[in-house]
């Protein structure tokens, strides 16, 4: 397991309450408690994130251990007792991050085939069902270690959760070999939006899951564009417009997709269109979840090694599942 505890206002982190996030992340992580694709809570004997921080005004975190020496010395004793702090524990997985994954990809001068971007994006998604339908099993209900599948629950109002760390240490692998999962921790920064801010949408409670949807595509430019320069790759300051076919139909929206993404010949164009659209200026232009799903999961499901043999060519990269599971072997499991 991995421990996660406060140092209060000690935290080097100048906007950060320390206390607070502890508190605030674990209270996100009751309510995702058995979803597939959130990093889970784990048991940890005599520790709570509701315990008293340590932070007194202290100038450091040795100064308060110091004091706390001296006050136990002025009631006779040596030792000073434990100084507890908000603490609790979540299910560690060892195989690293996202963000080590495309680091090794970059050094390598590879690219990530089309259906592995595919199965990595699927995984965001379904993060962004779980925190808009979260679980939230009763304790008397939920049985450690068990996960279901997120899914969109029709009748259900969706819940305005997001996550607003999106960077790719917060992506972590899971532990089925030989292709594991993506998951999705440290909700230190989570939040409820407000739905009375988004008017324009049709469903204003959909405005959770359209920002995690932005953040997610915003993760996503890095595995899909992982020769061009970390520089290149931010968001651009000046919306420009993107056509895009669905249905027979062209669209066009105005996005913050860098360039190297909006132009990318190195992916699947259904994925570039929807990575695309999910990085719109606008709100109300991004595609909602239940879209962006019904659109992945049947990529999942159907995309063929032989879709694009000029594509995988281009690329340099074979699309059967053989290589894929040695890719995610030498820059994942291998790599640790």
């Amino acid at each position: 397991m991995m421990v996660k505890y406060s140092h209060g206002q000690f935290s080097t982190d100048p906007y950060s309450d320390a206390d607070a996030d502890v508190r605030r992340e674990y209270s996100w992580l009751q309510e995702l408690r058995g979803t597939e694709h959130i990093v889970q809570l784990a048991h940890l004997e005599n520790s709570s994130p509701w315990a008293p921080g340590i932070s007194r005004g202290d100038d450091t975190y040795e100064a308060a251990v110091d004091r706390a020496m001296l006050e136990e010395q002025a009631r006779g004793g040596w030792v000073p007792k434990p100084r507890r702090c908000p603490t609790f524990a979540v299910e560690y997985l060892p195989n690293g991050s996202l963000g080590d994954f495309v680091e090794r990809i970059r050094q390598a001068r590879q690219f990530v085939p089309n259906r592995l971007q595919w199965r990595i994006w699927l995984c965001l998604v379904r993060q962004c069902v779980a925190m808009a339908f979260p679980p939230n099993i009763p304790d008397e209900e939920y049985i450690p270690g068990t996960k279901r599948r997120e899914v969109i629950r029709p009748n259900k109002e969706y819940y305005e959760l997001t996550h607003n760390s999106a960077h790719l240490k917060n992506w972590v692998w899971g532990e089925v070999q030989p292709v594991a999962d993506m998951e999705l921790t440290d909700f230190s920064r989570g939040k409820l939006e407000n739905p009375d801010r988004y008017p324009q949408l049709d469903n204003p409670s959909e405005c959770g899951s359209r920002i995690n949807l932005f953040n997610a595509a915003y993760v996503m430019r890095e595995i899909c564009c992982p020769r061009d320069e970390y520089t290149d790759l931010q968001l651009s300051g000046n919306p420009q417009p993107y056509f895009y076919t669905k249905d027979g139909q062209v669209f066009s929206v105005e996005t913050n997709a860098p360039g190297p993404l909006r132009y990318s010949g190195m992916m699947d164009l259904e994925l570039r269109d929807i990575l695309v659209r999910c990085l719109a200026e606008k709100l109300q232009d991004v595609p909602s979840l239940e879209e962006v799903l019904e659109v992945t999961e049947w990529a999942v499901a159907n995309r063929r090694r032989n879709q694009n043999p000029e594509l995988s060519d281009r690329m340099g990269v074979y699309e059967e599942d053989g290589y894929i599971r040695w890719m995610i072997q030498e820059y994942v499991f291998d790599a640790r």
